[in-house]
């Protein structure tokens, strides 16, 4: 909304004004809140390498667990 020279602003184009600068202003504030959300899940990532050290004996563990145990966490709820 463009105001040309010469022109004053009446109440309605100032009530918009503000309003468009409200949504602005909140609109900014939930795109920071975003970037922290982001940086957040990103230090919260495994890293290959410790997905690996933790999944990389699996096998073993498995093996070590009954087959009547290997059932019961097989199931799945309904």
């Amino acid at each position: 909304m463009e105001l040309m020279k010469g022109d004053s602003p009446n109440e309605p184009t100032l009530a918009r004004l503000a309003e468009l600068d409200e949504r602005t202003a909140q609109s900014e504030l939930e795109l920071h809140q975003l970037h922290i959300r982001i940086s957040q899940l990103k230090a919260s990532q495994l890293a290959d390498a410790e997905i690996q050290v933790a999944f990389g004996d699996f096998d073993t563990l498995w093996k070590s667990v009954s087959q009547r145990e290997q059932g019961k966490l097989m199931e799945v709820p309904a």
